[in-house]
């Protein structure tokens, strides 16, 4: 029984830290949120199951941005739309 609260207990603070890193990561401006999930060092971040409060989180994004900046878009500046030009494949 104890092996399998541990492992709940694991399960529920990779997603809280997770929560936590997208929420950073928008806040930043990432184009991939799922990149910056599989990127972001967690050694830093810690989870408290009680309080559901996560630390930690905001750091690792912001190391990140600083290693990988094409991973978030400016802010100040808009991002084109998707080209509408057509391609060699066409609808036939």
């Amino acid at each position: 029984m104890d092996a399998e609260l541990e492992r709940l207990q694991a399960a529920v603070s990779r997603k809280l830290a997770d929560m936590a890193i997208r929420s950073e990561a928008a806040r930043a401006g990432t184009i991939d949120h799922e990149l910056v999930l599989i990127l972001a060092d967690r050694t830093g971040i810690t989870v408290d199951l009680e309080s559901e409060a996560v630390s930690g989180a905001s750091e690792a994004v912001q190391r990140l941005v600083a290693e990988k900046p094409y991973l978030f878009a400016s802010l100040d500046k808009k991002i084109p739309p998707p080209s509408t030009a057509r391609t060699g494949w066409q609808r036939g």
